[in-house]
């Protein structure tokens, strides 16, 4: 995958608004960040986004009860538009600036690069993610999504039933993140 698109990222304004599907407060883990690129046979335009793949794993507000649930897989996709393409660095950008919690000029071609690489550095990060419907600049109805923090693993542990944890985190997983994240304290 060439990423082409995302040369030049150290420069990208930071936008903190990003799509997404329902509105609600999610605890969320990310098990996958991936790229994808093609042309489309249906008008020859060249398509990508970036996606980070997810799984809820706590509902915590919920306003219309149309939300994702606990246990469900999610991708958030940022989308390249073709009308706006600073847009999709911005947004780019913007997400992981918010879900590293990292000055945003430590985001940088090859850090994009590895985050989608084998190497996964993402993947396991607990993050709440909040998703809030508003308008595009058209004045169409769109979600927005905002990632307000990392997680705590062992405020994850604390929400979660013996049973949620066990099926998220098998074998001992939390409580190893837990020790983890004490002795990097």
């Amino acid at each position: 995958m060439s990423l082409e698109s995302l040369k030049g990222i150290e420069d990208a304004e930071l936008s903190d608004r990003l799509p997404w599907d329902q509105p609600g407060v999610y605890i969320e883990r990310i098990d996958k960040v991936h790229h994808k690129e093609w042309t489309s046979k249906k008008d020859g335009q060249s398509k990508e986004f970036i996606a980070f793949d997810k799984t809820v794993l706590a509902v915590l507000d919920d306003d219309d009860s149309k939300s994702h649930f606990a246990g469900q897989q999610v991708s958030h996709k940022i989308w390249r538009n073709l009308s706006w393409p600073k847009m999709f660095m911005s947004s780019v950008k913007g997400a992981i600036v918010q879900i590293m919690r990292c000055d945003p000029k430590d985001v940088t071609w090859e850090s994009v690069k590895e985050m989608i690489s084998d190497k996964q550095p993402l993947t396991d990060v607990l993050v709440e993610c909040e998703v809030r419907p508003g308008e595009t600049n058209e004045g169409k109805p769109f979600n927005f999504v905002t990632y307000n923090r990392r997680v705590p693993a062992a405020e994850v542990k604390e929400r979660l039933s013996e049973d949620k944890q066990n099926r998220f985190f098998p074998n001992g997983k939390l409580d190893k993140m837990i020790e983890l994240e004490a002795a990097a304290a």
